[in-house]
């Protein structure tokens, strides 16, 4: 129990607690009863999970637009921070929307990881929109400055 008060004292949950407890390395004993070191990997990987649970929405954004999204942290903030995971969810199809595919591959792996769906899936499922209007009715014609672009002074105008 009183390791319990002291990790919610560092800023990790009862929730985050018992997602550690459940889904981190376990440690093994040698013939003595004495715990042994985790392998490289396991340390890693549970450092890893640490650092998400300690900084949820720092840490995924972080690991988002670094393409090292992967299944397991998006587990571990569905388990413990849903709304975290909601709100990197929400930013990310902004941006997605605001830049359109096609996708590095680096950020359609991370993204379908994300939405839990291959990203051109979940993008094509979305409302077609672009720079916050409508694909089919693009806005307001090119300015002068954009007419100095060939493509854009070859367009139709469409009124």
């Amino acid at each position: 129990m009183g390791e319990l008060v002291d990790m919610e004292r560092r800023g990790i949950s009862a929730r985050e607690l018992s997602y550690l407890r459940t889904n981190a390395p376990r440690q093994s004993i040698d013939k003595w009863g004495q715990p042994l070191p985790l392998s490289t990997v396991d340390q890693d990987r549970l450092d890893s999970t640490f650092a998400l649970l300690v900084s949820p929405l720092e840490r995924g954004r972080s690991l988002l637009t670094a393409g090292q999204l992967g299944p397991d942290e998006v587990s571990a903030l569905k388990a413990t921070n849903p709304e975290v995971l909601q709100a990197l969810r929400e930013q990310a199809q902004l941006e997605m929307v605001e830049h359109g595919p096609p996708f590095a591959a680096w950020a359609e792996a991370a993204l379908s990881y994300l939405f839990e769906k291959p990203a051109a899936q979940y993008a094509a499922e979305q409302p077609e929109k672009a720079g916050g209007h409508d694909a089919a009715n693009p806005g307001a014609p090119p300015t002068p400055v954009d007419r100095l672009e060939v493509s854009v002074r070859q367009q139709t105008r469409r009124q």
